[in-house]
């Protein structure tokens, strides 16, 4: 473009120095303007981009600290709750000439067993004759294995020499691993 050209149509030019601005555009009309409104209109955007910015900030802390708070509690709880109870199928049973008669004890609710660390159900056996044992031990207590679930499903046979007709046999659970009480069954006994 030589000196005294004008630029072609349609073009729009703009010099900026401090807070005034000088603009023509092609057909060579010349527009001085005073960019104190451009400069108050830029502030304000930046204000309103400012508050946003601290309510976003707001709302992230305020979301962090309600994640720390659950979190926080789901660890002091203990994590798996435990309920151990065992249930005795059938609750009259008629024994032999022995004394003996046998029993499904079942439980749940136990802590579970893992391949390195595997659990038992410990299940102690008492009578108002105070003679009662378990055959498979000879002793007042048994062992039955967890499963991974917490379960346990074993069938055992309960004796008492003395048995007194209409006796009743109190069978009571308990949960090894964190050593804790189940509950107990009554068992009757002809």
């Amino acid at each position: 473009m030589m000196k005294g050209d004008c630029p072609p149509k349609g073009i729009q030019y703009r010099i900026s120095v401090g807070l005034a601005s000088l603009q023509w555009q092609s057909d060579s009309h010349l527009i001085l303007s005073s960019n104190i409104f451009n400069t108050f209109e830029s502030e304000v955007i930046v204000m309103r981009r400012s508050t946003r910015f601290w309510i976003t900030i707001a709302s992230a802390l305020t979301c962090l600290l309600l994640c720390a708070a659950f979190i926080g509690n789901a660890f002091a709880s203990g994590g798996v709750k435990l309920h151990e109870r065992i249930s005795v199928t059938p609750h009259h049973i008629f024994t032999d000439i022995n004394g003996c008669g046998s029993v499904r004890v079942s439980g749940t609710g136990f802590a579970p067993s893992t391949q390195t660390i595997p659990n038992e159900a410990a299940l102690t056996v008492t009578d108002s004759e105070g003679g009662a044992f378990w055959q498979d031990t000879g002793q007042d207590f048994t062992f039955a294995p967890v499963d991974a679930l917490g379960r346990f499903s074993a069938v055992k046979t309960v004796c008492e020499p003395f048995l007194v007709p209409g006796d009743t046999f109190t069978i009571c659970g308990f949960d090894v691993d964190p050593g804790v009480d189940a509950n107990c069954v009554n068992v009757r006994a002809s």
